[in-house]
């Protein structure tokens, strides 16, 4: 049977977070809504994801495909599930979070409300309040850490859902084209939904489809900062010099 939505689940030798993560996509709320599978692209791992993804997928109720990627990079990852989708919605996932039980019910929830093509959702670090708190807005910003309001409502420039929690129409890829493959660094999803925006689609954001982000202690320390930073800034020079 057809899915409604497909979860995209890009993942690279990351095989004790990628259980965390696809336990907690298998385990999604539906209310009998809306059918959903999940395609993890493995993009060459060497680790244990393969055991992993089968261990879960042997006594799972959702569909689970796994596909094999070429070590080509995140953005040819994304493609490679993207294209392999059957739903009429395509949610992206990071293989280092996890997903609140009603997160995928919550992303449809906003796009059939505002009648949206591309839906954001939160994204929380997975730490304590008092880490938390010891952060700056800008280096949690740079740790995964999204806000986008306290209520519904339209996203900006800055705002703009990333791939760690976003849901498209599928059609949405015929009109703008895929991910750039060229963006091998990171940043591809940034440059994704400047096209969104220069096409005209609106995103919407909605604070109740939450993920949490898993931090491991040396992304907060600060050569990890550093190095994350200036990742950042010549990914921003790469997209305004192309």
């Amino acid at each position: 049977m057809k899915a409604d939505v497909s979860i995209v689940l890009c993942t690279y030798n990351r095989a004790d977070m990628l259980g965390r993560a696809l336990e907690s996509l298998v385990r999604q709320e539906t209310g009998g809504e809306f059918r959903f599978e999940v395609v993890v692209v493995d993009d060459g791992s060497t680790d244990g994801t393969q055991v992993t993804i089968q261990k879960i997928a042997k006594d799972c109720q959702v569909p689970i495909r796994c596909l094999r990627g070429e070590g080509s990079g995140i953005a040819a990852a994304r493609n490679t599930g993207g294209t392999a989708a059957s739903g009429e919605w395509i949610a992206f996932f990071d293989d280092d979070q996890v997903a609140e039980p009603n997160w995928l019910k919550e992303l449809l929830a906003c796009a059939v409300q505002a009648g949206a093509e591309v839906v954001g959702g939160s994204v929380r670090l997975h730490l304590s309040d008092e880490e938390v708190r010891k952060i700056s807005p800008i280096c949690r910003s740079m740790l995964g850490e999204t806000k986008g309001g306290r209520k519904l409502g339209k996203c900006f420039r800055k705002t703009f859902p990333g791939s760690g929690n976003m849901l498209v129409r599928a059609t949405v890829f015929q009109a703008v084209g895929q991910f750039d493959e060229s963006w091998t660094r990171g940043g591809s999803d940034i440059e994704f939904t400047a096209r969104l925006r220069r096409a005209g689609l609106e995103a919407w954001f909605t604070p109740k489809a939450i993920v949490r982000h898993h931090v491991p202690a040396y992304r907060l320390k600060e050569n990890y900062l550093f190095w994350r930073s200036l990742v950042g800034g010549n990914n921003f020079a790469y997209r305004d010099f192309k």
